[in-house]
This record gives C-alpha cells, structure tokens and sequence, in this order.
C-alpha cells in the first residue's frame, strides 16, 4: 500500500480514459476473475440453461451482472446474508436463496429436478465446494473460484454423472481490455467502499468480520 509505485513498462498498464480510477481499480480482480471463469464455461451458459453462484461479495456480484450482460442463462445467486442475497438481485440475479443445506434442494425444485449447468463458487470453503457440487445436474461444469482453502470429493458415484469440476484464476491483460470498455459503457459497475491509506488496516478487520459489501479500496492522498 503506498502512493506511488514503479511501473517498468507501459506495456503492463490498461488505459481507462475518463473512467473513475476508484471504479476502475477493482476491475483488475473483482471483474476479471469472474470474468476469465465465465469465458471459460461459456457455452454451457446458452438460453435456458441455469447457473448457480455461491457467495455474492467482491466477485460474485460482478459475476451476477457479467453473466447477464454476456449470456441468456437463468441465474440463482446465493449467500448467507440478506444484504448480500439483496444485492445480487439489484445486479441482476433471476433469483435468489440463503446459501445452506437446503438450497441444493431448492435448486433441484427450480430446475424441475434437473439441477444447475454451471455453477460457480466464489468462497472455495469445503461446505460452499460441497454444494456447489449438490447444486450440478448431469454434465454441469462446476467451477471454484474462491481461495477460501476448501475442497470437494469428487468420484464416480459421488458427482452427477460426465460433471466436470474445474478451478479458475485470474485473467490477462486482453480481458482487462475488454472489462475496461465494457465499465465505461456502464455495463458493470462494482460496488465499493473506499478508506485512506491509514484506514486500510480497519478496511482488513471489516473484510475479516465480513462487514464489507462488494470491494474495499484503499485511496492514496496525493
């Protein structure tokens, strides 16, 4: 964290023209993550098909408005708080349902049995893994975006059949392009909270005790 840092080549910077630099600093992860995991999947994501995402915070609520801009799939977004869950149906999602035991249930209902094509997780504990997994119908694509240490146990008999589990990081700098363009023709917007430099280590505490809804960025005082 610091006011200033040095950058060896023009090459590894994005312009953003007369976006909001605040607006834009997140795009670099709360955009292009989700984004790099939604093109990884994106034929699945065809119209009438249903996409499940798990955990709408700084990624999952960019991903819930990606997925309607760039797709025609039914989206159910999950979380476990009520302002989370409200937030994602401001960004975009078809509906929403607390994330617990029974919501792989409820998703079975919505799908008239079928469960979700795809589904993200944006935690990546071994509970959210395990029901993204109990969210997937046969040949679904589940995809753990978050680094939340978890994991799920995958076999035979334990997914539905021909599911493929994959993990997703990051993006390049093409994407980052494109995510640019599409924030200045307001087709994404990130929620953020912004603190000073000295605020940061508090910014930390409210992510820890999680009080903090979309992204927190930190803003030099130049």
């Amino acid at each position: 964290m610091a006011e200033y840092m040095i950058v060896d080549t023009p090459r590894r910077l994005v312009p953003i023209g007369d976006l909001d630099p605040v607006r834009a600093a997140s795009l670099t992860d709360a955009a292009l993550t989700p984004y790099q995991a939604i093109l990884s999947v994106l034929p699945k994501l065809r119209g009438g098909s249903t996409t499940v995402v798990i955990g709408v915070g700084g990624l999952g609520h960019v991903a819930v408005q990606l997925l309607r801009e760039l797709t025609g799939t039914r989206i159910i977004a999950m979380d476990v708080t009520q302002e989370k869950l409200d937030l994602a149906k401001e960004c975009g999602a078809h509906e929403v349902l607390p994330s617990g035991p029974e919501a792989a249930e409820a998703v079975k209902k919505l799908t008239g049995g079928r469960g979700a094509h795809v589904v993200f997780d944006f935690v990546g504990l071994d509970k959210t893994s395990e029901l993204a997994v109990a969210c997937a119908g046969v040949e679904s694509h589940v995809v753990i975006v978050g680094a939340g240490g978890g994991g799920v146990k995958i076999g035979f008999l334990s997914v539905p059949y021909n599911t493929t589990v994959s993990t997703s990081l990051w993006g390049g700098r093409a994407e980052l392009g494109q995510l640019v363009t599409m924030a200045q023709r307001g087709q994404i917007h990130i929620q953020t909270r912004t603190f000073s430099l000295d605020q940061v280590p508090e910014a930390y505490r409210l992510l820890h005790e999680g009080q903090i809804v979309g992204r927190a960025v930190g803003v030099p005082s130049l």
